[in-house]
């Protein structure tokens, strides 16, 4: 029998997105991340950077709890890949957050 979507009751509580980013140097430096979203009362959005220079070991883990509007946030961190993870969980009465735009920015 195929259960695909079977099982489902409703929308997920959390959920999360992940990218990673390539700046092609090694030891490179990464500085600013920028992102607008919509919070509702009770929900959660948490945005999250660390660095790797081969992807496979990550340190400097650092994050952030978004409030409704523009965040920007510096951090100083270096390594050749940039990882940002945004997770979303829903409030109570099942309002979920909304990630508009994202920007990383590295520093000279």
């Amino acid at each position: 029998s195929d259960m695909t979507g079977s099982t489902l009751t409703g929308a997920a509580l959390e959920g999360t997105w992940r990218t990673t980013v390539d700046s092609n140097k090694a030891g490179a430096k990464w500085g600013k991340v920028n992102w607008t979203a919509v919070v509702p009362s009770g929900s959660v959005l948490t945005v999250s950077v660390e660095v790797s220079e081969d992807k496979t070991t990550w340190s400097g883990l650092t994050s952030w709890n978004s409030a409704d509007g523009l965040n920007e946030r510096t951090f100083s961190l270096n390594g050749r890949y940039l990882r940002v993870t945004v997770n979303f969980k829903r409030s109570l009465a099942g309002e979920s957050p909304v990630l508009l735009d994202l920007q990383i920015q590295r520093t000279p």
